[in-house]
């Protein structure tokens, strides 16, 4: 695992690391309790969210996330924007319109893509990832 990307080298593949997958099951099981959006979610709430799922999407490639949530949540922040003291309200009376995000979540929670888009073509080649965080 290196910046909370998980590399299988053997297998040409990548996924986001544990820690992440934990902090978008946490966060899920708030926000959507039995699979059901809680009425008391604000829109901090499902600004980890997105924020959570942003990070997936790109490590894993995913180039298209549902777009009437997308829409949904860029109006969420400008409302927000607007009127700070909305960032903590409960999200209630259009919870409707961020339900679709269950979905979002579960198809992300196990995904994996390939390290390369193609593998070089020679016999050998030399990987090398330096962790220079300690």
């Amino acid at each position: 695992t290196f910046l909370g990307v998980t590399y299988d080298i053997i297998n040409n593949t990548r996924t986001v690391a544990q820690k992440t997958i934990g902090k978008l099951n946490a966060i899920t099981a708030v926000i959507f309790p039995e699979g059901r959006f809680n009425p008391n979610t604000t829109p901090r709430h499902l600004a980890m969210l997105f924020g959570t799922i942003n990070w997936i999407r790109k490590v894993c490639s995913i180039k298209h996330v549902e777009f009437n949530l997308t829409r949904n949540t860029a109006e969420l922040a400008y409302a927000c924007w607007a009127r700070p003291d909305l960032w903590d309200k409960p999200l209630e009376p259009i919870a409707f319109l961020f339900q679709d995000a269950f979905k979002i979540c579960m198809l992300l929670a196990n995904k994996t893509t390939s390290i390369y888009t193609q593998m070089p073509t020679m016999n050998e080649h030399l990987i090398c990832i330096v962790d220079a965080s300690a």
